[in-house]
């Protein structure tokens, strides 16, 4: 098994991914210091999410729906803080949830339109990864690690063969 980080152009997305490769932008790139855990917890988020988007994109058959994003970006997102709290612990997590709610409540007042709820998010940069990523992590929390993760198996091994949309698997979960 193999995979590959390549850097793109900076004036592209920060990251997006396809079969075993992670692109990240130019402007994203990084030396970091792991000793200190805000910097390992965001390596480790960012680059557990883009493999999750790696994992999910080659189970998944996303509609090109309203929602879309949120399987695409947000649910693996969340996963990775799933991770991170397995591999480094809640205070790791906490470092990033606080990360993420910063540059959502920021970016929020930007928008020149009238924010969707999460369910229908379409393509706005900062909710899903964000405020749409805490709010599927929370879920976690709520449901349970263990139950999340099963009844999330149990949605991907049935929609194998279908498109899939996010509407469909919030009212499965």
């Amino acid at each position: 098994k193999q995979i590959r980080v390549v850097e793109i152009p900076y004036h592209h997305q920060a990251f997006y991914t396809f079969p075993n490769t992670i692109a990240i932008s130019e402007k994203e790139g990084w030396y970091v210091d792991t000793t200190r855990l805000k910097e390992r917890s965001y390596l480790y988020q960012t680059v557990a999410s883009q493999m999750l988007s790696l994992w999910l994109s080659e189970h998944l058959q996303t509609a090109n729906v309203q929602g879309a994003d949120m399987l695409n970006i947000a649910l693996p997102e969340a996963l990775s803080l799933l991770f991170l709290e397995e591999y480094l612990g809640m205070e790791a997590v906490e470092i990033l949830i606080k990360k993420k709610q910063t540059l959502y409540d920021k970016n929020k007042y930007n928008e020149p339109n009238s924010e969707p709820d999460l369910i229908y998010a379409d393509g706005v940069d900062y909710l899903e990864k964000n405020k749409g990523a805490i709010a599927i992590y929370e879920l976690i929390q709520a449901l349970g690690k263990e139950s999340f993760l099963n009844l999330t198996k149990e949605w991907i091994t049935k929609s194998k063969d279908n498109l899939t949309v996010f509407s469909a698997y919030y009212e499965y979960l």
